[in-house]
């Protein structure tokens, strides 16, 4: 397929890559959307079309170059922020769980079930971060409110 929006620039990459993993020895690349069903330009679509709909959109971003550029393969992981999966992203997990399965020599559902809940918590902690906003350690001071919390500290002293 030919996509005219496709993007063609030499920075423009999807999220992940990986060798190997839908065929032996080929790439595969990734690119991860994460959406709300609930926002007001998906309110009246059904979930399937919102899924749909947002796996298109990577797609004509991105297969066309990766394809034809990188001789590899395409599939977009599409999540909603309440923990549903599109399409190509049931299939990207059930082989995911697989190999992984296999290589642990494991069952498969026991690894289904540790990887969607580590999905689960990684969208949860991201929706976190989102509402409360960061735990990050250092904050950084502006000079000029420090300068301002100066004088009014020097002046506060001298009319003790």
């Amino acid at each position: 397929m030919k996509y005219k929006t496709a993007k063609t620039e030499d920075d423009a990459h999807p999220d992940v890559s990986a060798r190997g993993f839908w065929i032996r020895g080929q790439r595969a690349f990734f690119d991860i959307k994460v959406f709300s069903p609930t926002a007001p330009s998906y309110r009246t679509k059904s979930l399937q079309q919102c899924y749909l709909e947002c796996e298109n959109t990577k797609r004509r971003n991105y297969s066309e170059r990766i394809i034809e550029v990188e001789h590899g393969s395409f599939t977009p992981l599409v999540f909603s922020c309440h923990g549903g999966m599109g399409y190509e992203c049931h299939k990207f997990f059930k082989r995911l769980c697989g190999l992984i399965a296999e290589k642990r020599s494991e069952n498969v559902a026991t690894i289904t079930s540790l990887v969607r809940t580590k999905v689960s918590f990684a969208l949860l902690r991201s929706a976190h971060v989102c509402i409360r906003g960061t735990r990050h350690r250092y904050h950084k001071w502006c000079l000029d409110e420090a300068d301002l919390e100066s004088e009014k500290h020097q002046s506060w002293i001298k009319s003790m």
